[in-house]
C-alpha cells in the first residue's frame, strides 16, 4: 500500500475525459465514486474475464481494464505494468534509458496494454 499527499498520479489529473476534462487517457478509466457502483464494474469484468488494475484514493476508486501481461508488446525498459504505471507513473530501473524516454512513449505502453474494445473515444 502506498499513500500520497502531494498532486497524485497523473491518472489523477483534471485534464483527463473520466475528471470532465477534454483529454483520453491512454486507455480505458472508469472513475468511481461509490462502493455499488465500483462493485458493479468489477463485478462485469469478473464476468468477462478481463484483468484490470485498481488505484484506491480518497473518495474514488479509478478501474483500468487491461490486457493480461503477456498478452501485448512491452518495450524492452520496462519490467511489467503494474497499477502504479497504468496510473500514469512508470518504474524504469535503468537511470540512461530513463533519461532518454519521452511521454510518447509512456503513452503508447499505457495503449498497448488496453483493450481493443475498450479505448476510450
Amino acid at each position: 500500500t502506498y499513500i500520497r499527499s502531494d498532486h497524485g498520479y497523473p491518472v489523477e489529473y483534471s485534464h483527463w475525459e473520466h475528471h470532465g476534462g477534454p483529454d483520453n487517457y491512454p486507455l480505458k478509466c472508469f472513475k468511481e465514486t461509490t462502493p455499488a457502483s465500483a462493485w458493479e464494474v468489477i463485478e462485469s469484468l469478473h464476468v468477462a474475464n478481463t484483468a484490470y488494475n485498481l488505484l484506491y484514493r480518497p473518495g474514488v476508486l479509478y478501474i483500468m481494464p487491461r490486457r493480461f501481461q503477456g498478452q501485448f508488446q512491452q518495450a524492452s525498459w520496462l519490467t511489467g505494468l503494474g497499477w502504479s504505471d497504468l496510473a500514469g507513473e512508470f518504474t524504469v530501473i535503468d537511470y540512461d534509458i530513463y533519461e532518454h524516454l519521452a511521454q510518447e512513449q509512456f503513452e503508447q505502453q499505457l495503449a498497448a496494454a488496453a483493450l481493443p474494445d475498450m479505448m476510450n473515444s
